[in-house]
C-alpha cells in the first residue's frame, strides 16, 4: 500500500543536521542551579517540520536495518505520531 504523506522538502544533509542537533541537546540550557528546570535558546529552537522530518528519517532507517524488531518500529512511529 503506498503512502500518501508529503515527504518534506529538506535534504539528506539537513535531516543528518537535525538529528545531530537533538542527540547532542542543543539549545536546552539550565537555569541559574536548578538541575530539574531546563529553558530553550531561541536562537537554536529546532523547528517543528524539522523535529518531524527526523523522525520520519530514523523509521525509515529503523525499518532498513535486518535486526530491528518489530517493538522498535512501533516505538518510533508512535514518536513520529507525535511530532
Amino acid at each position: 500500500m503506498a503512502s500518501k504523506r508529503k515527504h518534506s522538502t529538506l535534504t539528506l544533509k539537513d535531516k543528518l543536521e537535525v538529528l545531530k542537533r537533538l542527540d547532542k541537546s542543543e539549545g536546552v540550557t539550565k537555569i541559574g542551579g536548578s538541575d530539574d528546570e531546563t529553558q530553550c535558546d531561541k536562537k537554536d529552537v529546532v523547528p517543528h517540520a524539522d523535529g518531524a522530518a527526523a523522525f520520519d528519517l530514523a523509521l525509515r532507517y529503523l525499518e532498513q536495518q535486518p535486526d530491528t524488531t518489530p517493538a522498535d518500529v512501533l516505538f518510533m512511529r508512535r514518536w513520529r505520531n507525535y511530532a
